[in-house]
């Protein structure tokens, strides 16, 4: 399932009975995408003679944009939906440019200073609703899942009439489990980014049993279960019920690895023992009508947990300040893990955290606790309350580690390995890590740097990896034996590629460049830029000297004159580095982008750029996986050494034999990423997506060295000859809009049809054409020097409804976001 599925349903859709008509978000992307190419060739020259792909791009959308407000006035259009089709219009737009930081960044503010100048009195509630995401995927799955919602009553009106259901039917399974994958994106998700979206999904879905009736007869092989709770007839809850499935799962696990464990003797579990008292004890207060919240007087479970909060609150000073020789944030802490416990399961779940916070502010009231935020979802507060136990109870926990018998000893030792493991879990997981902070924050206080603990707890528990649990080679099934030999079985690895057609054939002067890149002289005269790395020397060493060899790099990259040959630096120095970074790392395809040690790396690469590049920078965005950044410097390699490989196999006899499996690895990561990194043309021009490791000629094409090679035809069975992504025949397209365009002037001219358009227009599509012609203000909204108001909106009407009229083979073959005009620009 891929975005053809998209383009193909969506390209059917003007088929069906006035959706081109009635469809305002279609005719606001059709309208707009049309006009981003100026036909006014002095608009044409103007956008041309910019210098960057993205000043080329925003000199267009300014000029398409420039009479927006006309629009919204003249035709009487809510401005307020309007304006939420143009930040989806944007993220389409932003889609098309080569998606490196520095681009990224500069989109985002360009659109900001649009709003703030076009539509002040909104600004705020356009910048707030604009997500300035550098994830471009985020953006992408937004305007898809947006775009699907609006298309959706017209979808199912194709549906009802048997119209190409198949192709619907993979448009539907596809945005459900695009609807599934985002729910996986817990930073996403936690930011609100995709709100908007999710809340118009169910609002459109909220018939759940007329849906499900429709989808069951329609597409009968889509598996609704993905969204649908058939049996409550409800739209599922995805994000609750995959964390309440880890939660139980958890919980499941740490009853098992308790057993037989005794802790009931330390600090906290007194504490949590005498809460457990206190709230047994008799009531003396008047129910809930304390609380001025509905919800708790309301509730039995609330209502009966703010009866025992005020029964502690009451005792406080005497059971618990007294008691406990503990500080006062100490106790208020313990206070809030008990209460995680005692809430986690209440049904009303929406109402748990500002249960939490009334708690807060009875304690608060009487200045026996300082104030505290929330900051977690629901089904986190287990695994919270489990880690902050074990790290307060540790200093009691690894005193059972000094008995003698050995089950006993092993036991403990299960027991803390469990403990790291959760606490691994929350630092690499990519869905919850935000909502662990505190308790990460305090295992890190308590672990790391703190070499001796973690060595006596390799001693004690040997073959569990615990003096790992900083560094990437930590691992669930760790062997005292691969332990003895961490140092050997590293360099083996770092050492070693998986298969020996991995390694390139370099050409020899990209070699000695690699070589000066990680040259260590005069480094020391860049280490003031890297102290916030030397943190991180204990978990990766070596990150600290990489940093002042790459600041090292860039200073001298920065005073090379801005030519090719800086550029092809720029991006040798990229993967030079992401090659480093793979190294400390020792990862095959763990996206790392999210490491704090990363976050400061990049840092530093971003504050040399800004303090010592004037003009073109050369960022790292550090995005991606540590498998797709030896992928593409593998491709980078490549392209750069072509002769030399070439060369290399035109001089080996044996050449079939020695290098068939390097050629066909080669091929395959060219097969894998040629998709979605050239744009292509009908002249054989191509559109390079990404120039810092792709290129797009056919010279370059692996096929032509696998020619050399003169292998027999038992090897060519198992190499796949690749092509270049299907061409646009940019003649064809501007052929047939002239067609279109001479046919309707014909028509515009004879009498009859004048007559129709003006007695009979409500009674078909004639009428659209004299509403347009008669009423609608594109004379003025969209000016071209050269054209006056009747040709600006014959052209528009001959192209635009022109495709409205084509028949539905027509839509199958052009994609909704390759239009006419715009390819006619990118083409030229």
């Amino acid at each position: 399932m891929n975005r053809n599925v998209v383009d193909s349903a969506i390209n059917l859709l003007p088929g069906y009975g006035n959706f081109g008509i009635e469809s305002q978000l279609y005719i606001f992307y059709s309208l707009f995408d049309t006009y981003m190419d100026p036909w006014d060739t002095g608009e044409k020259a103007k956008c041309n003679s910019k210098s960057e792909e993205l000043d080329k791009m925003w000199c267009k959308i300014e000029h398409t944009l420039k009479d927006i407000k006309e629009y919204i006035t003249d035709f009487h259009v809510d401005i307020e939906k309007t304006l939420d089709y143009l930040i989806y219009w944007f993220y389409g737009q932003l889609n098309k440019i080569d998606h490196n930081v520095n681009n990224i960044n500069s989109f985002h503010s360009k659109v900001t200073s649009y709003f703030n100048t076009k539509f002040p009195e909104l600004k705020d509630k356009l910048n707030k609703k604009y997500i300035k995401s550098y994830n471009i995927k985020v953006l992408q799955n937004k305007k898809e899942l947006y775009d699907f919602l609006n298309y959706y009553k017209y979808i199912k009106g194709m549906l009802n009439q048997n119209r190409n259901n198949q192709k619907f039917c993979n448009y539907i399974e596809y945005i459900f489990k695009l609807y599934m994958e985002i729910h996986d994106d817990y930073n996403s998700m936690n930011s609100g980014w995709y709100d908007d979206e999710i809340k118009l999904f169910k609002d459109k879905f909220s018939d759940v049993a007329k849906e499900i009736n429709l989808l069951v007869a329609k597409c009968p092989l889509i598996n609704l279960n993905l969204i649908f709770d058939k049996n409550n007839k409800s739209i599922r809850l995805i994000e609750q019920e995959k964390s309440k499935k880890k939660v139980e799962k958890t919980f499941e696990s740490i009853k098992t690895i308790s057993e037989g464990i005794s802790l009931e003797n330390t600090t906290l579990n007194k504490f949590y023992s005498e809460l457990n008292e206190c709230a047994r004890e008799g009531k003396d207060i008047a129910g809930c009508n304390s609380s001025n919240e509905n919800y708790i007087k309301n509730d039995k479970d609330f209502c009966a947990m703010w009866e025992k909060m005020n029964k502690i609150l009451g005792e406080w000073k005497e059971k618990f300040v007294k008691s406990f020789d503990l500080s006062r944030n100490k106790r208020c802490d313990y206070l809030s893990y008990w209460l995680y416990e005692k809430v986690k399961k209440f049904k009303d779940t929406s109402n748990i955290i500002p249960f939490l916070y009334e708690v807060r502010e009875l304690f608060i009231k009487h200045k026996f606790c300082n104030s505290k935020k929330y900051d977690f979802r629901v089904d986190q507060m287990e695994n919270k309350k489990i880690l902050f136990d074990f790290v307060e109870n540790f200093n009691d926990i690894k005193v059972k580690l000094n008995v003698t018998d050995i089950k006993e000893k092993e036991k403990y030792c299960n027991y803390i390995k469990f403990f790291f493991d959760v606490y691994k879990k929350m630092e690499t997981s990519t869905n919850g890590s935000k909502g662990y902070q505190d308790e990460m924050n305090y295992f890190q206080a308590k672990f790391l740097g703190n070499i001796k603990e973690l060595d006596n707890l390799n001693i004690k528990c040997p073959g569990k990896c615990l003096k790992f649990i900083f560094t990437d080679e930590y691992t669930n099934f760790c062997t005292s034996e691969q332990e003895s030999r961490e140092v050997v079985q590293k360099e083996k690895t770092r050492c070693t590629p998986m298969n020996n057609f991995e390694v390139i054939l370099i050409d020899s002067n990209l070699k000695d460049l690699y070589e000066e890149l990680n040259k260590e002289d005069q480094i020391d005269n860049y280490k003031n830029y890297c102290t916030e790395l030397e943190k991180h020397e204990c978990t990766h060493p070596g990150v600290t000297t990489l940093c002042t060899k790459a600041v090292k790099n860039l200073i001298y990259l920065s005073l090379m004159p801005q030519n090719e040959e800086r550029d092809e630096r720029c991006f040798s120095l990229k993967h030079w580095l992401y090659q480093e970074i793979r190294k400390i790392f020792n990862r095959k395809s763990t996206n790392v982008s999210y490491e704090p040690v990363i976050t400061k790396l990049k840092d530093v690469v971003l504050r040399i750029n800004n303090t010592h590049f004037s003009g073109k920078p050369c960022y790292c965005s550090f995005d991606g996986t540590l498998n797709e950044w030896k992928e593409q410097k593998y491709l980078h390699d490549y392209f750069k050494s072509f002769d030399s490989i070439e060369s290399f196999i035109n001089k080996d006899q044996d050449a079939c034999i020695k290098h068939f499996g390097s050629v066909n690895y080669t091929n395959k990561l060219y097969e894998k990423y040629i998709g979605e990194c050239c744009y292509c043309f009908k002249s054989g021009h191509c559109k390079e997506w990404c120039p810092d490791y792709f290129k797009c000629e056919d010279t370059l094409n692996p096929y032509n060295l696998y020619l050399k090679l003169k292998c027999t035809e038992e090897h060519a069975k198992d190499f796949t000859i690749v092509d270049k992504p299907i061409s646009i025949d940019n003649h064809v397209i501007t052929t047939t809009r002239n067609s279109l365009l001479l046919a309707y002037q014909n028509k515009l001219q004879d009498p009859f049809y004048s007559t129709v358009l003006y007695a009979f227009g409500t009674l078909g599509i004639f009428m659209i054409f004299f509403v347009f012609y008669k009423f609608t203000p594109f004379g003025s909204l969209f000016h071209r020097k050269k054209h006056n108001d009747r040709e600006r909106m014959q052209n528009f009407i001959s192209e635009y409804y022109g495709e409205l009229t084509a028949n539905e083979s027509e839509h199958e073959n052009v994609s909704r976001n390759r239009r006419k005009i715009q390819l006619a620009y990118n083409s030229a």
